[in-house]
């Protein structure tokens, strides 16, 4: 689930859950998504009621300067930097490089960072936050292998400042745990299974189980783990939504974190995500995503 706030269960950027989601479990679609949206996944109400907000003066002069800065992403390359901090996923390095070669549009380049002790354990001051903004959620046993979001991203934001990248992606050995807000999700609360989540240029991706999943889809985990990475990417870069039937595309939301082994199989993206893309993003998304497709360990 991929959140967008952007969270996906998958998610996406914090990709938000669709508004008409309805959820099949206790658990939210909002958690799946990732903690994955931006709250576009969580993010449209958001984006909605601050275009409310504005005034027509602002928003003309906001229209007017879009075309110019659609031109400055386009004419240049997008850096990425991969920072793993408990994942130890070694040959993704290789995955990272074959997309490099592959187009211009992104470049991926792994750090090195110290780790704060501790980081991602999630314990007693976890669940006292989550306690507070959701009881229910709080008794969940799978909370133990969950790290709270909202505690990773004010460690990566220094790390992101000093790479001076354009996204920083952080990745996670545990589930990723995010608030979620209605809308778009059907509930506030909190999420704690989401696959990836992003907010304001830092992306979180989980392992959590990949590489049982890689296995069953027949895939490396290393190629997974970087499929996971380039849909947040777009989430995050491009508010590029989730949906929620399972398509075998990349920006599947997986409500059920099994259906990931589809996506996972097919290691594609569908018509209508590759249509939301902008023009000059599409030939080069295909390319990543191909790049992927191919990678043999």
């Amino acid at each position: 689930m991929f959140k967008k706030q952007k969270a996906t269960r998958f998610v996406r950027s914090g990709s938000r859950a669709p508004a008409s989601k309805t959820p099949t479990t206790a658990k939210t679609t909002a958690a799946k998504k990732a903690a994955a949206m931006k709250p576009a996944a969580k993010f449209a109400a958001k984006s909605a009621a601050k275009s409310a907000a504005k005034s027509p003066a602002k928003s003309a002069a906001k229209s007017v300067a879009k075309p110019r800065a659609a031109s400055a992403r386009e004419a240049r390359t997008h850096d990425v930097a991969v920072w793993d901090i408990d994942v130890h996923s070694g040959f993704v390095n290789r995955v990272l490089d074959a997309i490099n070669r592959k187009q211009k549009l992104f470049r991926f380049v792994r750090i090195e960072a110290t780790v704060p002790m501790g980081l991602t354990m999630s314990g007693r001051r976890t669940r006292e936050i989550i306690q507070k903004l959701d009881p229910k959620t709080a008794e969940d046993p799978q909370l133990e292998n969950s790290v709270w979001a909202e505690d990773i991203y004010p460690v990566a934001r220094p790390i992101l400042k000093s790479t001076g990248t354009d996204l920083l992606v952080c990745l996670l050995a545990p589930l990723i745990a995010d608030r979620v807000t209605n809308p778009p999700f059907d509930r506030d609360g909190v999420e704690i299974d989401f696959f990836s989540v992003s907010s304001k240029r830092i992306i979180l991706v989980s392992a959590y189980e990949l590489r049982g999943y890689a296995a069953k889809a027949g895939r490396s985990f290393e190629a997974c783990l970087a499929l996971l990475i380039i849909a947040q990417v777009l989430a995050e870069y491009f508010d590029l939504e989730e949906h929620d039937d399972t398509r075998g595309c990349i920006m599947d939301y997986c409500d059920d974190r099994k259906d990931i082994v589809v996506l996972l199989k097919k290691m594609e993206i569908c018509p209508h995500s590759l249509e939301a893309l902008p023009d000059y993003a599409r030939a080069s998304v295909v390319k990543m995503i191909q790049a992927i497709r191919e990678y043999t360990p």
